[in-house]
């Protein structure tokens, strides 16, 4: 109970404000995603992977472009491919997905929240792209968890476009990039409420994944609230909409409301003694024939009930525990 008593008190320190609410400091730990998919192909019903041409006359060129056959014995998958005598083995041909995520603390432990479309496509292989030194600096996301098969440690709001990620792995990665760069509860308007129109907001992630190799540098985008809450009456899977669109890439990014302009340094400080609120998570674009478009947004409050429904199970108390011996292990 000390152990947990004092890594409470130090998420604590982390992220508390003043009797106003309103820190003197305030950082957001803003990451791109990606992970790369196999591109696929359905034809008659049957799957099929694409895989890259070999170079030099082929005369089973089509075959080879709608990529691998699966076939199945017994219950089991198997590939067939064919390819010509003395022809290297053929290389996937592999699109990546991208988004936008940001840390989360609830008070009790840290947190990735994405989109849940951005989420369900991760794998052992997806890089989350952070900041160190203003360079773009990649980290496999096993590094987050201390674990493979990172599917299973996602955590998804079946009504809602969002999820969250529990970040109990490397505590040097999150002693370095996320312990003193978190949005905490302070900034989430709860309970469900509609957000106001009077403010502009902004989005801040990395659309067509610009701004995530090299240099990192998140790319912002004022708008404002175009609508009150809509949905169902019963608040189950509440959403807004912002007056502009998204741009795909901006997928999980928050949407943040301040009393100023505070971008500084690529877009993570966010100036001093801000009144920051986080009000949601980028969905998706809504459009119709005509061409009009709009962001759609999912209110933070959602993913808040996620970290609070984790925090009350089983699982949560052994991963929490076990993090505590290995975080202050390192502290002396």
């Amino acid at each position: 109970m000390k152990r947990i008593a004092f890594f409470l008190l130090l998420v604590a320190a982390v992220y508390s404000a003043g009797a106003s609410g309103v820190r003197e400091q305030v950082s957001v730990a803003i990451c791109a995603i990606r992970t790369p998919i196999p591109e696929t192909r359905i034809e008659n019903g049957q799957l099929y992977q694409l895989y890259k041409k070999p170079a030099g006359p082929n005369p089973y060129a089509r075959l080879i472009l709608n990529g691998q056959e699966m076939v199945t014995n017994n219950g089991i998958g198997f590939e067939t491919y064919v390819k010509l005598p003395g022809v290297p083995e053929f290389e996937p041909q592999v699109t990546f997905k991208t988004g936008t995520g940001f840390f989360v603390t609830s008070g009790k432990f840290f947190y990735l929240v994405t989109a849940q479309h951005v989420a369900v496509d991760c794998n052992d292989e997806t890089s989350v792209i952070v900041s160190d030194d203003q360079k773009a600096f990649p980290v496999n996301i096993k590094e987050l968890l201390g674990s493979s098969n990172s599917g299973s440690f996602w955590i998804h709001d079946l009504s809602n476009d969002v999820s969250v990620l529990p970040v109990f792995g490397s505590v040097t990665f999150i002693k370095k990039f996320v312990e003193h760069r978190v949005i905490g509860p302070e900034m989430i308007p709860q309970p469900l409420q509609a957000p106001s129109r009077d403010n502009p907001v902004n989005l801040i992630g990395f659309p067509g994944f610009e701004g995530a190799t090299g240099l990192f540098s998140p790319l912002s985008r004022e708008t404002r609230v175009a609508s009150g809450l809509l949905g169902p009456s019963n608040g189950a899977s509440s959403y807004f909409y912002l007056q502009d669109p998204a741009v795909q890439g901006y997928s999980g990014a928050p949407v943040l409301d301040f009393d100023d302009y505070p971008m500084k340094d690529g877009g993570l400080r966010l100036g001093g003694g801000l009144n920051v609120k986080c009000l949601g998570v980028v969905s998706q674009t809504a459009s119709d024939n005509t061409g009009g478009k709009m962001a759609r947004i999912v209110p933070s409050v959602y993913f808040m009930e996620l970290m609070r429904q984790f925090e009350s199970s089983a699982r949560y108390q052994s991963l929490f525990e076990d993090f505590i011996k290995r975080y202050q292990a390192e502290a002396h």
